[in-house]
């Protein structure tokens, strides 16, 4: 007899799921205009993407291919750092190694770097290029006199609220903040310090902007059907004979199945708590808790009601109960069945209901 899903709890843990979309490489800032932040090593730049360069050669994040023959010399060149990151953004590779091999040690803020054009413009300005500018227009540097004894060049990347905004800084890490208003700065880095903001500096360069990229697409689940012999341990999965631990039983007209074969078979995580009693199964966004003995089970923290209450198997395993809509007896001993993977809105569907096929989990062991 197949059954093509679960009207079940167990149900949940499977059409809830979706496979994730590949992690993207980069990490996004905080907010206007959400810049990406290329942390690994890379040799390539795309407009709209900040290619992290660390100045610090005890960061995890200092790459010396970056730097060529200045390695050494890394540690006082925040600006070389700044204007790197900068023009990754707009799609023009310079790294610090090449900007100081082309000033002899020197870094030359003004030269047009990949065909860049360079302006010093106030800060307001500079930003709302950099915010309207659809990749063309850097972030903007600005120094922070105050930072250290010979001030310290940053690249602002984003808005996070009106007067507070991210920085990259090429000597940390993390990113942070810092307050502008007017022509004031104001920062906490080893104590609160206020500087006077001078102009900006930015590179613009016509790269005809970010280039959009289609919203990435969930590849659809395979879907994982599994078949099971009453009184056997060997079992089926998508065609292939595995071994159970324990055999399908029946009891009181229901058929029980191994807990953890079928929840881990699914995709799902299996917990069992020995001082509570418990099973904790997690798939995706779904984590359900039963209790040995107990009709009882949280379904995301809800309270739901099973029809019939897990149970331990022989002390070492317990079981899927299956509610037979027939006797049991010849072809109904034989049951397969098929995970969907899709969403389900409709609970009802959760809850066993008389003359309902369904599947509810309890402990393995």
């Amino acid at each position: 007899m197949k059954f093509k899903r679960f009207l079940s709890i167990v149900l949940a843990l499977t059409t809830v799921f979706s496979l994730g979309a590949a992690a993207l490489a980069a990490q996004a800032a905080g907010s206007t205009p959400n810049p990406k932040i290329e942390y690994a090593y890379t040799t390539t730049v795309a407009p709209g993407t900040i290619r992290f360069t660390s100045q610090n050669t005890g960061s995890g994040y200092f790459y010396a291919d970056y730097w060529g023959a200045w390695a050494d010399k890394a540690k006082h060149e925040c600006l070389t750092a700044c204007i790197s990151m900068a023009l990754s953004y707009v799609g023009v590779s310079a790294t610090p190694g090449y900007i100081l091999d082309t000033g002899s040690g020197t870094t030359l803020n003004a030269n047009s770097w990949g065909g860049s054009k360079y302006s010093s413009i106030d800060f307001n300005t500079a930003f709302n290029n950099y915010v309207n500018g659809q990749g063309r227009y850097s972030p903007p540097i600005i120094h922070l006199n105050s930072y250290s004894s010979g001030g310290h060049y940053v690249l602002v990347i984003a808005k996070l609220s009106d007067g507070t905004y991210q920085v990259a800084d090429p000597y940390e890490d993390e990113l942070w903040t810092l307050s502008i208003s007017g022509n004031t700065v104001a920062y906490n880095y080893y104590g609160a310090k206020t500087d006077s903001l001078s102009d900006a500096m930015q590179y613009y360069y016509d790269n005809g902007g970010i280039k959009e990229q289609p919203e990435p697409t969930t590849p659809a689940a395979e879907p994982i059907e599994l078949a099971f012999t009453i009184g056997s341990k060997s079992y089926v999965k998508n065609g292939l004979t595995k071994t159970l631990d324990v055999a399908p039983y029946m009891k009181n007209n229901r058929t029980y199945l191994p807990a953890r074969a079928v929840c881990e078979e699914l995709g799902a995580d299996v917990v069992w708590d020995n001082a509570a009693r418990s099973i904790t199964i997690t798939r995706g966004s779904t984590t359900i808790v039963l209790t040995i003995n107990s009709t009882r089970v949280l379904l995301n923290g809800k309270a739901e009601t099973l029809a019939t209450a897990p149970e331990i198997h022989q002390t070492v395993h317990s079981v899927l109960w299956k509610r037979n809509p027939g006797n049991g007896r010849g072809a109904g001993r034989r049951c397969e069945l098929a995970a969907e993977h899709k969403n389900r809105n409709d609970k009802s569907e959760l809850i066993p209901k008389p003359g309902a096929i369904s599947w509810l989990p309890v402990f393995f062991y």
